[in-house]
């Protein structure tokens, strides 16, 4: 058992953000949002994909390219310097549950709470699995060709995160107060 399945993220309430007309579960999820807006070709928040999965939810499908194969990726507040053995088992059984032993070729990622993250010296996102062999997927590093891009567009979300985003709570509150006006009128 690795630090990562004992370090409890869930006991760290996670803070509802909205990017983009949309509403994540977590300022992670947005940063991670606005990061593939920049970085990737297509990105899809939460996709219901049940023929693929069952007891998992994705929390991205993200294409990388126009002619790619999507890849489903599972984002948590963890550092990633190794595979998180639990979110691993979690994404082999919701395939096991839909599949069974069959095998397949459908990419998924685990995502960290920064990027790039490094195994061995080289830049990555998180850790990728390319398919699913009986009830195993081998993971490695998700490599990237420039750190250095990787770095400011994610420094650069988190600050836009932080300081554009307003969370549900404070958006409820705003509508509020200007329907109390509306109504005094």
């Amino acid at each position: 058992m690795t630090f990562q399945d004992t370090y409890d993220y869930k006991k760290i309430p996670p803070k509802i953000t909205a990017y983009k007309g949309q509403i994540f579960r977590s300022q992670l999820e947005a940063t991670w949002a606005m990061f593939f807006d920049w970085s990737v070709y297509k990105w899809e928040y939460e996709p219901q994909e049940r023929n693929l999965f069952r007891g998992w939810l994705p929390d991205f499908k993200v294409w990388l390219n126009p002619e790619d194969c999507p890849i489903y990726c599972e984002v948590k507040p963890l550092m990633l310097i190794e595979v998180p053995s639990a979110i691993a088992s979690k994404i082999i059984q919701a395939e096991s549950r839909c599949c069974g032993e069959s095998d397949n070729n459908v990419i998924t990622a685990i995502l960290g709470k920064q990027a790039p993250v490094w195994h061995n010296k080289q830049p990555s996102l998180g850790w990728v699995s390319f398919g699913k062999k009986g009830y195993e997927r081998k993971w490695q590093p998700m490599p990237i060709t420039n750190a250095q891009v990787a770095e400011f567009r994610w420094n650069f979300a988190q600050i836009r995160v932080k300081r554009q985003f307003v969370h549900v709570r404070d958006a409820t509150r705003i509508f509020l107060l200007s329907l109390e006006n509306q109504n005094r009128s």
